[in-house]
């Protein structure tokens, strides 16, 4: 008994266009003979050659034309076939909006800018949004990985959560062809690839240079869960102790930094709550991660009868919308999240569409909002040190 499988007549006609492909492989495209030489010659009837033509049309792996014939396209060099293929993008997103999570909050402003940035794409990109708050991050992390055969390639970055898993997700994916683009840097002095950071490391060495000049002395930098979570943490504390030193500071005048356990406005209200009662000496000035962690630290300074700006300083350092909050004019970094969707969409597409293994790091700068929680005369120091 013969344990070989005879190929249905749609699979003959599919394994006999695979097999023109692979004759041709360095032209753009092959014209075929007409469908009733194909159907003799495969034993199969004109009704299964013209079924699978019809597939293959959609797909935009088959032209016809007025006296073109028939055309079986290569899309590994076919430019209009690229442009017809439908991709799908995986994003490690969350879906839950209610949540007062900056992580969430900044999250959703980036996809908001993806979907603008890839509403001007000519081709056909659907995100699939994966993962929410509600799902352990192992189960998320599963999820992302049973859907790599059904996708073209991963973003990753909206979830802090996952950041233990990066490495486990990026080797899956790409041991499959499918590549990842991150918007979490590798390194901090520029040498990642294959990722889109905003870079804060410029601006929060003008920052740091800034408010040494307008006499702070007591500066600390607020982040999420250490300086080694996150390279952009490391971005904006190494930064703002640059430019103190390039200032003239040293010693006890350098930042120091405090953690938050989580990107809430509650966790920095806390943080810097308790930092309060066991010092006697308030900071004078306090550079955050994000906006909400800025807030949290603004309430508990008042909390304290301390006065924002004229006893103590504060920066923040997202763009999200901070309208209906304790103060929307706050001064910060602003990440342009529409130039970050951008480069994350033609990063993915380059690795894509060229089979690009590296990308260098993409780094759009900030900009700023010079509001009402610091000094006049510390943001005019700020727009002064600004490259």
């Amino acid at each position: 008994m013969s344990l070989v499988k005879t190929p249905s007549p749609s699979e003959k006609v599919h394994l006999y266009l695979d097999e023109q492909l692979q004759r041709h492989s360095k032209e753009p495209s092959v014209r075929l003979p007409p469908v009733r030489q194909i159907a003799a010659y495969l034993k199969v009837s004109t009704a299964t050659v013209h079924h699978v033509y019809k597939e293959l049309i959609r797909e935009g792996k088959l032209r016809t034309g007025v006296g073109r014939g028939t055309l079986l396209i290569n899309p590994a060099l076919d430019d209009q076939a690229q442009e017809n293929r439908r991709l799908c993008i995986a994003i490690t997103a969350r879906t839950n909006p209610g949540e007062t999570n900056e992580t969430t909050a900044w999250g959703h402003t980036v996809i908001e800018a993806l979907f603008k940035a890839l509403a001007r794409q000519s081709r056909r990109i659907t995100l699939l949004p994966l993962g929410d708050s509600t799902m352990e991050a192992e189960e998320v992390v599963q999820q992302i990985i049973r859907e790599r055969d059904h996708v073209d390639g991963l973003i990753f970055g909206f979830q802090h959560r996952l950041l233990p898993y990066k490495d486990q997700l990026v080797e899956t994916y790409e041991a499959a062809g499918k590549p990842v683009v991150s918007i979490h840097a590798q390194d901090l002095f520029y040498l990642s690839y294959n990722s889109v950071l905003t870079d804060f490391f410029r601006d929060s060495r003008s920052l740091g240079r800034a408010l040494y000049r307008a006499g702070r002395r007591r500066m600390v930098c607020l982040c999420v869960k250490g300086l080694d979570f996150a390279i952009s943490n490391q971005q904006r504390f190494f930064g703002m102790q640059l430019g103190v030193s390039t200032a003239g500071g040293g010693g006890k005048d350098l930042p120091a930094y405090w953690s938050t356990g989580e990107s809430r406005m509650m966790d920095s209200y806390e943080v810097v709550k308790r930092a309060l009662s066991r010092s006697r000496k308030a900071p004078d000035a306090i550079f955050c991660a994000g906006d909400y962690l800025a807030l949290g630290a603004i309430r508990a300074l008042e909390e304290a009868g301390l006065s924002v700006p004229e006893d103590v300083s504060v920066i923040g350092s997202t763009g999200v919308n901070l309208d209906g909050t304790i103060r929307p004019g706050m001064t910060r970094m602003l990440q342009c999240f529409d130039e970050i969707a951008n480069r994350l969409v033609a990063v993915m597409l380059r690795r894509i569409d060229r089979k690009e293994a590296l990308v260098p790091g993409e780094y759009p700068p900030v900009r700023w909002h010079f509001g009402d929680t610091t000094t006049e005369e510390e943001n005019r120091l700020i727009r002064e040190a600004l490259p």
